[in-house]
């Protein structure tokens, strides 16, 4: 009985013409870098025999050229597979839970078994259609880099283990969560920890075995580190194809693929046993739990609601947390968190930008009696503040990420509650509904941000002017990206009929129209970053204020230009998001709460032909 779910999910998935553009976009990409790497390949050998006398450099480097492309294909193939069989997958419940068709399909003659073990071979089946588009390319190019015909299946062997894998993983995840933007981000943050922790394992065996003393056995948690990290080897494809660039050595890649046969399969089976086992129950205990909100037990103070009601539910109620499960974590632990994790990562900082010959002891004095004085003497101002440039940026594309995905669920999350009629009957002027939305999030989240702006720029100070000057210029860029990402949000969350699509359009909106964006304004910026070198270089001259040198290095133009970047985006976050705003706000207010008759169907009887008269005879 697996046929009819296949064969409806064959039969939906053939219809989804987006999907081809993947395919197309992938095959483009790869010819891309296959026709780049020749260019340079030839410039290599085109400078190698100018300059040797019309004699090749290595006779190998066309096998070397074509193996690279190969290994490069292999990484980019199970990126790929990270990434959209999660997206590919784990809408195969969630949406017959959006649409009420689960139920139906539960009391039809079949067992959850069936259900599930079909949605994963359709599913399957459709990130395979997208994966093969390589493989004209790769039976190409693998036969100049000394690819046998099973070398060649084994490359593309050892990526059906993780679309098992991650499929199952991703059904489990779409039966226990009720949208599908809970399966999909739930299963990227518990894929990214897992490699995370890989790397974390990798290096402490690495560093423990650096520190241990020559003749000395290895201790009872430095070999199960050891253990450990060479069963991990088997997830990653190049250590099971690394025996084909060596030596070509057939059999030992064929051993290697069984091992990671078995490592993959480690998670796939349970995950596809947990999926089938809990369909039922978990669908039952969520209709069960239909209209209750999660964390009704626990004790929580919120303000009284004010004038404005939207907002203070989306703040007070809601909050920052994207997933359900989040909002159990009182604001106080997570703000006591952001402040120690910020703690943390700018005394790493710190610590790592010392001046040579500086002793553990005095940087210890210096913390106990909180002298930012003595210690701001201890540290590389050089070096500190490239740093707290770097840690500024990742903490505003976090604020902002979390914003972004926060928003995307705004209204279309309304829609799949079916709660969103229901504010449009509300006497809330759209203004209010929308406005409401973006400010009741960026409302919940400044607090986070806060918590985060105080540690950051006090200890900032230890890190000399450049510190702080990039730490708070870059809070202020993050504020305009957060309500960027959430005007993004919004935008995309009015025009989309899933959180899902919604999701995905506010992260499009945000990060890549910036890109681009950006892109498009480099002209001006560059005009900016102009004036503002000269106005600072006249400033010297006749006040002697040395701004230049305070703020870094001008001579290569960098500073100055990273200064009109900052300016530049904020203007570019400010503008766009307010286009974003009040398109949402025209949208809603003409097409949800006024119909448009004209842009109805309109039904036209067809017009008949009068039929030919008989003929009349006397």
């Amino acid at each position: 009985m697996v046929g009819p779910v296949l064969y409806l999910e064959m039969l939906l998935g053939g219809r989804r013409g987006r999907q081809m553009i993947f395919r197309y976009l992938y095959a483009g990409w790869l010819v891309l870098q296959l026709v780049v790497g020749y260019l340079i390949y030839r410039s290599k050998l085109w400078s190698g025999r100018m300059a040797f006398g019309g004699v090749g450099l290595d006779p190998n480097a066309t096998s070397d050229f074509a193996t690279g492309f190969v290994e490069m294909f292999v990484v980019q193939q199970l990126i790929i597979i990270l990434l959209i069989t999660p997206a590919f997958t784990a809408g195969a419940i969630t949406d017959e839970k959006t649409r009420g068709t689960l139920q139906y399909m539960l009391t039809a003659h079949l067992t959850a078994a069936e259900i599930i073990i079909g949605k994963l071979l359709a599913r399957m089946a459709q990130v395979g259609l997208l994966i093969i588009a390589g493989l004209p390319i790769l039976c190409f190019i693998g036969v100049w880099g000394g690819l046998h015909p099973p070398i060649m299946v084994a490359v593309f062997a050892v990526t059906i283990a993780p679309v098992f894998a991650l499929g199952s993983a991703s059904l489990l995840a779409s039966v226990w969560s009720r949208q599908t933007r809970d399966a999909v981000l739930s299963l990227y943050g518990v894929f990214g920890g897992g490699v995370l922790l890989m790397f974390i394992s990798s290096w402490l065996a690495t560093y423990l075995n650096g520190r241990l003393p020559t003749g000395s056995a290895p201790g009872a948690f430095l070999s199960f580190l050891v253990t450990l990290n060479e069963g991990l080897r088997y997830f990653n494809p190049l250590y099971v194809l690394e025996p084909a660039w060596e030596n070509g050595s057939v059999r030992a890649v064929w051993q290697r693929l069984f091992g990671s046969l078995l490592a993959w399969s480690s998670i796939g089976l349970p995950c596809l046993g947990l999926a089938v086992w809990r369909l039922r129950g978990a669908y039952i205990r969520q209709l069960e739990n239909t209209g209750k909100r999660t964390g009704d037990g626990v004790i929580v103070r919120r303000a009284a609601v004010g004038e404005e009601p939207i907002r203070w539910k989306e703040r007070q109620v809601e909050g920052i947390a994207p997933f359900p499960w989040l909002r159990w974590i009182p604001t106080w632990l997570g703000l006591l968190l952001v402040f120690f994790l910020t703690i943390i990562s700018c005394s790493a900082v710190l610590w790592s930008s010392l001046q040579a010959g500086v002793s553990q002891a005095a940087v210890w004095t210096s913390l106990r009696s909180f002298d930012l004085l003595a210690l701001s003497r201890m540290v590389d101002e050089d070096d500190a503040g490239p740093k707290f440039l770097i840690q500024s940026i990742v903490a505003m594309l976090m604020a902002s990420l979390i914003v972004g995905i926060r928003t995307s669920g705004a209204v279309s999350g309304e829609r799949e509650q079916q709660t969103w009629e229901a504010l449009l009957l509300t006497p809330l002027e759209t203004k209010q509904l929308i406005r409401g939305k973006l400010w009741g999030i960026l409302g919940a989240a400044i607090p986070y941000l806060i918590a985060y702006a105080l540690p950051a720029v006090t200890l900032s100070l230890a890190g000399g002017f450049q510190s702080v000057f990039w730490t708070v210029l870059w809070l202020g860029v993050t504020f305009l990206a957060m309500y960027y990402l959430g005007a993004a949000g919004i935008f995309a969350s009015v025009r989309s009929r899933s959180s899902w699509r919604s999701m995905l359009g506010a992260l499009g909106f945000g990060y890549l129209g910036m890109f681009v964006l950006y892109a498009v304004t480099q002209p001006v910026i560059l005009l900016i970053a102009f004036i503002i070198y000269l106005f600072l270089l006249m400033t010297d001259k006749v006040y002697s204020l040395g701004l230049t040198r305070a703020v870094g290095t001008f001579g290569d133009f960098f500073t100055a230009f990273f200064i009109a970047t900052c300016l530049g985006l904020a203007l570019i976050f400010w503008l766009v998001a307010w286009y974003f705003v009040g398109d949402a706000e025209k949208r809603v207010s003409d097409r949800e709460r006024t119909r448009h008759w004209k842009e109805e169907p309109i039904y036209r009887p067809r017009r008949r032909s009068a039929a030919p008269a008989a003929p009349y005879y006397k």
